[in-house]
């Protein structure tokens, strides 16, 4: 099993996306994308779905988390690290 990293930015990324969920729609709706992160994280443990690359050069890819929220990740040997946690509407810049 891999280990998981989060950057410092992806970290602050996600909560604020927490934080955004609670205050409109409930700590319920909050709790549910926990749930679905956290299935979402054990499938990129345990590299049971392929995910297409955002930057193949830095080995960037991405993840749908729901139709509303993706995270980048990039895996060097046993671990994962989470690069971005971010809302689809606001699409980043990848490298």
């Amino acid at each position: 099993m891999h280990k998981i990293v989060w950057t410092e930015l992806a970290s602050e990324e996600f909560e604020e996306v927490l934080w955004r969920i609670e205050e409109k729609w409930g700590v319920n709706s909050k709790n549910n994308l926990l749930d679905i992160l956290d299935d979402c994280i054990k499938q990129l443990q345990n590299e049971l779905l392929h995910h297409t690359f955002v930057n193949k050069k830095h080995n960037v890819k991405k993840c749908l988390v729901t139709k509303h929220n993706t995270l980048l990740f990039t895996k060097i040997e046993d671990t994962i690290t989470i690069l971005r946690f971010f809302v689809n509407k606001r699409k980043p810049e990848v490298f």
